[in-house]
């Protein structure tokens, strides 16, 4: 039926030519290749059968056999890492906005910022606890915009567990007519529950309230109002002496007569104590369960210092939640007299440099070798006697012969900026320069030292504070009474005849 669509007419010489090779080749069997093929099969089999037999062995073998094969040219690119276990709510990215309208009782991250007072960045998978003036506290999933009732006085992020940040509260029992003073913790909770931070009774109310994210304790002056039978009406209190127990406890009691107002006395201190804090460099997180490197024991006011093998060093808190860049390849306590020694290439210079410096608190990264593209760092230590061994280029005729130095960093250059450029390395050309291992006995002797010479400075400061202070108030003795005796003069006149002229009379 397609002959019609064809050039030409078909003969049967373009049919003969079509199947005539072909079909003569697909026709014509091979009964010898047939034969191999079988016999190849049978010894596959037999092989099979016994490295089945033999499992294990030829587990071990195949193994060996692929090491071997894919070992030269082909090492590992990727690098063997511990995952650690990850919340969910500490991982999310702090993307939206919290804001709350304290006298109307809304909380959300819907509202504008002309319609409320901003709180913080949070994640749309995060808790918010909210504290209102009639003594209710509630916790709830963030939303748009929620009700939580009017008067808020406080609105922040909660974490479950959290038994670092405590509650200082001084309210009214409605009741007894009281006002109380306790300190708590809000470590669990059921959310969307209203629970009472006072005792419950109506009419309470919270007079003072603060929350401390390190167990912080302030002491205040509670001012009573007049009455006639109150002799005293100022009680200073602090929250120190308050122990710190579960938000359903009643607290103790601050007086039984009615408060005027209560005003902050001194800023509190924490009293929880220091934190341990190591550092897991498996999953580049700091913790405080023991795992990985001891870094020290932390207040609220310590800071973490992390230096980058791209000329960068930051300052940060303890939180556990941070996780650091791969590009960081120190993570140690800051200390704001422990210098920190550098060496680096500079890229504008086009040679090496060394210097020490004592890093400053940034709240960004800061950098400490330059902002050239061609800039590199070589090394960065914070050790107290560290050592460098500088490798030269002996291609060239003057170091050929020319062995590796080792360079005593702490007596090469005195402490300089951040920002300082720091001395020339060497005037021979280098091509690498590398920490040498860390002499554990010169290292502890040179600490003991610095240590001991910062208790001796921090002892002739005090005796110049000591010493000032008795100039501007100098001794003034007491003034001594002298008692003088009483003389008394008396003139007595004498008759002519007692007088003896010792004739001596007639001559006038």
């Amino acid at each position: 039926p397609h002959t019609k669509l064809l050039l030409r007419a078909v003969t049967d010489e373009d049919v003969t030519r079509l199947t005539e090779i072909r079909i003569k080749r697909i026709s014509k069997f091979n009964s010898f290749k047939a034969d191999v093929k079988i016999a190849g099969l049978e010894e596959s089999i037999v092989k099979v059968k016994e490295n089945l037999a033999a499992l294990t062995e030829y587990t071990v073998d195949w193994f060996k056999s692929l090491k071997k094969k894919y070992r030269a040219g082909r090492e590992r690119k990727t690098e063997l890492r511990t995952f650690d276990t990850i919340d969910r709510t500490k991982a999310a990215v702090a993307n939206a906005k919290l804001y709350v309208q304290k006298e109307d009782g809304f909380v959300g991250t819907g509202l504008k910022r002309g319609e409320g007072e901003f709180i913080c960045d949070c994640s749309d998978i995060d808790d918010v606890i909210v504290f209102r003036k009639n003594g209710i506290m509630q916790v709830s999933k963030i939303s748009q915009k929620a009700f939580f009732g009017k008067d808020i006085i406080h609105v922040a992020i909660w974490k479950k567990g959290d038994t670092r940040t405590t509650y200082n509260v001084i309210y009214l029992d409605g009741a007894s007519g009281r006002s109380m003073v306790k300190r708590f913790n809000v470590k669990s909770i059921t959310r969307d529950r209203e629970y009472p931070i006072t005792k419950g009774t109506a009419k309470s109310k919270v007079l003072y309230f603060t929350a401390n994210r390190n167990g912080e304790a302030e002491v205040v002056n509670v001012l009573l109002k007049q009455s006639a039978r109150l002799k005293r009406l100022k009680i200073e209190l602090n929250f120190s002496d308050i122990a710190i127990k579960g938000r359903g406890a009643g607290g103790n009691i601050v007086s039984k007569f009615m408060v005027k107002r209560i005003e902050l006395k001194e800023e509190g201190v924490s009293t929880l104590g220091a934190r341990k804090v190591w550092y897991d460099e498996t999953v580049r997180r700091i913790n405080g369960d023991g795992r990985g490197k001891f870094l020290g024991e932390f207040n609220a006011e310590d800071k973490i210092m992390a230096l980058q093998s791209d000329g960068v060093y930051s300052l940060t808190s303890f939180d556990f939640s941070t996780h650091f860049d791969d590009k960081m390849f120190s993570v140690e306590k800051w200390d704001e007299e422990r210098p920190v020694s550098v060496v680096y290439y500079d890229g504008d210079k086009q040679d090496w440099y060394v210097k020490r410096f004592l890093p400053e608190m940034s709240v960004k990264p800061a950098g400490f070798i330059g902002d050239h593209k061609d800039s590199k760092l070589a090394l960065a230590t914070s050790l107290y006697h560290p050592q460098a061994r500088v490798k030269y280029n002996r291609r060239f005729k003057h170091t050929r012969d020319k062995e590796d130095e080792i360079v005593d960093l702490r007596g090469f250059i005195i402490l300089k900026g951040v920002r300082a450029l720091g001395n020339k390395l060497s005037s021979l050309p280098v091509t690498e320069v590398l920490l040498e291992p860390v002499n554990l006995e010169l290292e502890a002797s040179v600490e003991s030292e610095i240590m001991e010479s910062r208790k001796l400075n921090n002892v002739e400061e005090e005796s110049k504070v000591d010493s000032v202070e008795l100039e501007e108030e100098p001794f003034i003795p007491n003034p001594v009474e002298v008692k003088h005796e009483e003389v008394k003069l008396e003139i007595k006149r004498h008759k002519a005849s007692d007088v003896d002229e010792g004739g001596q009379g007639s001559l006038f």
